[in-house]
């Protein structure tokens, strides 16, 4: 994938940090809905954070991370244009691999409430993740964010960075 299809839209960052990558997450019901031709679950590396967990069945809908630096020119120009028109994409930089990046988010999908119930954290979704990162206390947003050097998305077409240094 060509850095330069992402120039301007994610803020460049300093010298990466040695084995630091570039991925996507990716709602997959809001990509359906747009009609794109490839499917997410056919991509390169393509973790489904739903697999392996009570909400299995929603699969194929759920949140799907990709390695970016494994896809086509062609996904991310869709997942850009997806991106402008509904709230279904974040790019995280982090110095983990997709699948140990998927363990770290899929373990951050069910919060515990104070009466005991779980609740399903749809942080997939930009307008979920800006409130979480403003409500979360200092150590639980050291446990939600740890490993994640920043997270990138727009909110209402605004860009917004959440990352170690700042929100």
């Amino acid at each position: 994938m060509s850095a330069s299809l992402l120039h301007g839209r994610i803020k460049a960052l300093p010298k990466p940090l040695p084995g630091e990558h570039l991925h996507v997450l990716v709602d997959g019901f809001q990509y359906a809905e747009m009609n794109l031709p490839a499917r997410l679950a056919e991509q390169p590396g393509a973790q489904a954070l739903f697999a392996g967990t009570e909400e299995e069945s929603l699969k194929e809908d759920g949140p799907w991370l990709l390695a970016v630096q494994l896809q086509s020119e062609a996904l991310c120009r869709d997942l850009l244009a997806l991106e402008q028109c509904k709230p279904a994409v974040s790019w995280i930089y982090a110095a983990l691999g997709t699948a140990e990046l998927a363990a770290h988010l899929k373990a951050r999908l069910d919060m515990r409430l104070p009466d005991g119930r779980s609740a399903l954290v749809r942080f997939w979704d930009p307008r979920v993740l800006a409130t979480l990162a403003q409500r979360l206390d200092e150590a639980q947003r050291l446990v939600f964010f740890d490993s994640l050097r920043e997270w990138h998305f727009l909110l209402d077409g605004r860009p917004v960075h959440i990352g170690r240094d700042h929100d």
